[in-house]
């Protein structure tokens, strides 16, 4: 895992303003991911999830 090596990675941490960190690769990927986009609104509804391992 290294910093631009992704290709995407070092795009998204550009439009960010700043270099491409370890790690940007799998923030991306949980926060893009269908079980976060359920979960938040079921945070502010606190509301149980069911998560589907996505």
């Amino acid at each position: 895992m290294g910093g631009q090596e992704g290709g995407q990675e070092g795009g998204q941490a550009a439009a960010r303003g700043r270099p491409a960190r370890d790690g940007d690769g799998i923030v991306a990927t949980v926060f893009g991911s269908p079980d976060f986009h359920a979960a938040v609104p079921a945070f502010l509804a606190e509301e149980r999830v069911t998560w589907q391992g996505r």
